[in-house]
């Protein structure tokens, strides 16, 4: 490396590290402190880490160091933390800071573990939907999605309601799958290309985004389509569904919302860069981040009418899905974790991680009755 490049990634790390400087006092004698748990993805330079913060402060509590890019977000139950590290899926005790167990797929896993019932439900590059035994590490069943494709990444993390694993593939189907045996129930078409978008299920009703410009509305009883809405660009984010009303961004940076029932547009909000995680709605108000070319941006619009609440700048781009937990909004960019109030968008804390890590992943929190809040499909806390 010459002594320019050497001399940029310094002053580009510099320029970060100000950016993103940290603000983490200790907290006041006998306050009950949580949790947040992160990954990242550094495959280069053999730094990926999973975070654990404080999430009054940001303070750092522990890392666990990884060699393999982590990717996806994290499942929490019982002490146990379940995540895709590399094209393992893994299970980390938080105790003793060590794996549990691990078990090999065939492609590198971005979608995030489904935890129901003491089976782990994850999607894999290698078009196959694994159901895992949570304590053991055992598979139970694997899925064959079409195997006579080009893997594109298998984005689309299953959702899990009555017995029945919901997901979609890069292969253009979505698919219904028997929680307990693995044997498909049915499959739907897309009526253009692929999926990242994940599933919302409400009300016997399913909700996907598929990679061209269609939020879809089936039914989940034999996957027929009960309507299907054009959102005008590539669709990566996930649809959240609260109060009879579906919201999904697309490439573009258009925030819609929809009519659950009719499909029909309610409003929309242009935020003028694209919008790849998941709108949350908390309290009357839905949050997302965009991904500009050099700049992210965190709203806050009001639910029913779209009118903006506020908004905060970021001098890096929003992947990542927020976490809306005790009033304050969790959000992560390259580098860097954040804090945000919820009420009027004022910094509460940044977290660094002093490396050139992305992070596309979305936060974990667990309190302190264990009680786990993650980013939500359906719009809901866990």
């Amino acid at each position: 490396m010459n002594k320019e490049k050497v001399f940029i990634l310094i002053l580009v790390n510099w320029i970060i590290l100000i950016s993103c400087s940290q603000n983490n006092p200790p907290p006041p004698p006998g306050e009950p402190i949580g949790s947040l748990y992160i990954g990242s993805a550094n495959d280069n330079l053999n730094s990926s880490y999973i975070y654990v913060l404080d999430p009054k402060t940001g303070a750092l509590k522990w890392k666990y160091n990884s060699s393999l890019a982590i990717m996806s977000s994290i499942e929490f139950s019982n002490g146990i933390l379940y995540t895709g590290i590399g094209k393992n899926i893994t299970a980390i005790d938080t105790n003793t800071k060590a794996i549990k167990w691990q078990y090999l797929t065939g492609g590198t896993i971005h979608s995030t573990p489904t935890l129901v019932n003491g089976v782990i439900y994850v999607n894999s590059d290698d078009q196959y939907l694994y159901a895992i035994d949570a304590v053991t590490g055992a598979l139970k069943w694997r899925f064959a999605q079409l195997l006579n494709i080009v893997p594109s990444g298998n984005y689309s993390s299953p959702t899990v309601v009555n017995g029945v694993v919901y997901f979609g593939s890069a292969d253009n189907y979505i698919y219904a799958v028997d929680a307990n045996t693995g044997t498909l129930k049915w499959k739907t078409q897309s009526v253009f290309i692929g999926f990242q978008s994940s599933p919302s299920v409400v009300n016997g009703v399913l909700y996907i985004g598929d990679l061209v410009s269609s939020l879809l509305a089936l039914n989940t009883t034999d996957g027929s389509i009960k309507w299907i809405f054009n959102v005008n660009s590539y669709v990566f984010s996930s649809p959240t569904v609260s109060n009879g009303i579906v919201y999904i961004g697309n490439f573009n940076g258009d925030l819609y919302a929809i009519d659950a029932n009719t499909g029909i547009k309610k409003w929309q909000y242009n935020a003028r860069a694209r919008i790849d995680g998941s709108p949350i709605e908390s309290n009357g108000i839905i949050y997302f981040g965009t991904a500009g070319l050099r700049r992210g941006d965190l709203y806050a619009l009001d639910a029913l009418t779209g009118a903006l609440k506020w908004n905060y700048v970021h001098t890096n781009t929003f992947r990542s899905s927020p976490v809306v937990f005790d009033g304050v909004v969790y959000i992560s960019s390259h580098s860097c974790i954040l804090a945000v109030d919820a009420t009027n968008g004022t910094l509460k804390w940044n977290y660094f991680t002093l490396g050139f890590e992305d992070i596309f992943a979305s936060s974990c929190i667990v309190d302190t009755l264990s009680n786990v809040y993650v980013s939500s499909v359906s719009g809901s806390h866990n």
